[in-house]
């Protein structure tokens, strides 16, 4: 048994800053291991102590943590009495979870906290719970620094997430040159994530858009572009069928899995369109011809040549009705493949409800929970979603064995808790919403930041002015005033309460004012660039999509008028 007691003055003042600073009051966290690596240890204490210290300056809390084989890998335990929690799980992960549990339902006042009585014991529903990063267009996730990256990773797994995936090599934007310091600097950013992910036993997925190529592509090999819209013909898509298509696809695919010797992924998701796709004669219908003879290629190139235990994810996104079944019988040829992908735009296709995958084989999710409603994504701030949501979540609720969330930022972080709620434990989206304030926003009324997420969803999409909307942005700022009001001292400027409270002030000024040329609006704006970091594109480079991502400064004169937060105090 491995024990240490730390005595240590909080508090970590956020979660990008490494050291603690000093307070007046000491707080007192024992730890007690069972069956866990020296390791495994300091990553669960460092993990405990900076959320705490983030939020109090002072109290004891004994955590007893033990690995208990009895247990189902996932499944996890929690008990409390007095100052004491007893965790135990079946993994490594399953510690992580119930990390969360506990950090959730403590109940943190101003300066201390206290520990509530609790009995709880609980497994995941779903088997794969992933959030997939974007990391592309000079977004949060393609400027966070690895300490930010490693932090937000640290925040999800707490959650319930046992998976994170994002592109294995943005190839759209370089030479197909593994040598060059564009591609070296690509697949590092690659490795720092899946190196945070391993770090807490999570599972890593590296997604492929399957034909498509890099700048350099030879013109002749470009693939015949996608009919259908709704799958998009962004990137360089190479045809298989054109002489020296496959040879170079072949070579692409060896030089993106080498980047990765000794560190490579536990699934590989192959993507069928945007990036992807061509409709030749010989490759299409792309999505049960040509896709499937690259996917079954690639799936056995990987296993005999890099990974012999590599699975496999095989995406079907935007797959029309009549697609699927060639899917189905295809998957039955391939046992490195459990898990079949599937979603569309909006309503989920009916397909792999009404037919059930061969043994062996499971259906996950694409929930897109970002580019909803608004443009730039993240332009804005918190884009809280939680009745259009859990309207897509009863449509496949117990069809599904997981998910992979399409993110793009930091900004739908409510998004994800939301998701991780219907597949951990089947919770509704307004329970996740009371749970997070509880914890993040620690001192606030949970039931005022569900009406706040109900007004911030009902004026998502963007409208002229108009009297419905004039309410649920006015209520919305009155919420958030009272709010910044209660939350404890700590959190007031967390950056997950400071973009909410952003977006509040954009739609009062919008909505409520008439106005967007103010000085409120610049301010917000402003703060919203630092925390995504668009303030950090760096001088001198071309990205013609980082406006995609890039919250933007109102044009034209600026207007100074009351704040919000006088006029509301007036009203």
């Amino acid at each position: 048994m491995m024990k240490r007691t730390i005595s240590f003055a909080a508090a970590l003042a956020f979660w990008s800053v490494a050291a603690f600073l000093v307070a007046a009051e000491p707080l007192r966290l024992n730890f007690q291991f069972a069956g866990v690596s020296e390791d495994q240890g300091a990553i669960v204490e460092k993990i405990v102590k900076q959320r705490v210290s983030e939020r109090v300056a002072s109290g004891e809390l004994n955590l007893s943590y033990a690995i208990d084989l009895s247990f189902e890998p996932e499944e996890y335990s929690l008990e409390t009495s007095g100052t004491d929690a007893t965790l135990r799980a079946g993994s490594f992960p399953g510690l992580i979870f119930a990390s969360g549990k506990l950090l959730r339902s403590l109940e943190y006042g101003a300066d201390s906290f206290t520990v509530p009585e609790l009995t709880i014991r609980e497994k995941p529903d779903a088997s794969f719970r992933c959030c997939y990063f974007a990391r592309h267009f000079h977004n949060w996730y393609h400027m966070a620094s690895n300490e930010e990256l490693e932090r937000y990773v640290e925040d999800l797994a707490l959650w319930g997430f046992n998976a994170i995936a994002t592109i294995s090599v943005p190839v759209v934007n370089l030479n197909l040159d593994p040598a060059s310091e564009d591609w070296r600097q690509a697949v590092d950013g690659v490795k720092t994530i899946r190196a945070a992910s391993k770090r807490l036993g999570l599972s890593f997925t590296g997604l492929d858009c399957i034909n498509q190529a890099c700048l350099d592509m030879p013109e002749e090999l470009k693939g015949t572009p996608n009919v259908d819209p709704k799958r998009g013909n962004n990137g360089i898509n190479a045809c298989p069928s054109k002489p020296g298509g496959t040879e170079y696809l072949d070579r692409l695919t060896r030089a993106i899995f080498a980047s990765f010797d000794g560190a490579q992924t536990d699934f590989t998701c192959w993507w069928p369109f945007d990036e992807g796709g061509c409709e030749c004669e010989q490759c299409g219908p792309w999505a049960t011809n040509g896709f499937l003879k690259c996917a079954a290629r690639y799936c056995k190139m990987v296993n005999d040549e890099f990974a012999p235990d590599q699975k496999f994810i095989l995406s079907t996104w935007t797959y029309h009705e009549d697609e699927f079944e060639a899917v189905w019988e295809w998957v039955k040829d391939h046992p490195e493949v459990p898990y079949i992908l599937a979603d569309a735009h909006a309503d989920f296709p009916k397909y792999p409800l009404e037919h059930a995958l061969p043994e062996g084989h499971k259906l996950i999710t694409f929930p897109e929970i970002s580019m909803q409603g608004r443009f730039p994504w993240g332009g804005f701030g918190a884009t809280p979603q939680p009745r259009r949501f859990t309207e897509l979540w009863e449509q496949v609720r117990g069809h599904v064995d997981g998910c992979m969330l399409y993110s793009e930022g930091p900004f739908e972080d409510i998004n994800k808790i939301i998701e991780s709620g219907f597949y951990f434990r089947n919770e509704s989206a307004e329970d996740s919403l009371r749970e997070y304030a509880r914890y993040e926003l620690a001192g606030a009324d949970p039931e005022d930041f569900v009406a706040l997420c109900r007004d911030l969803e009902a004026i998502l999409v963007l409208k002229d002015r108009n009297p419905e909307y004039t309410a649920a942005a006015l209520d919305a700022m009155k919420l958030a005033v009272k709010i910044d009001l209660e939350i404890v001292p700590k959190l007031r400027d967390c950056w997950r309460w400071r973009q909410f409270y952003c977006r509040c002030l954009l739609e009062y000024e919008r909505n409520v004012r008439g106005n967007e040329n103010t000085q409120t609006c610049v301010d917000a704006i402003l703060e919203l660039q630092r925390l995504y970091h668009s303030d950090l594109f760096p001088e001198g480079c071309v990205d013609p999509l980082h406006y995609c991502t890039q919250p933007v400064l109102p044009q034209g004169d600026i207007g100074v008028f009351k704040r919000p937060e006088e006029e509301i105090q007036e009203r």
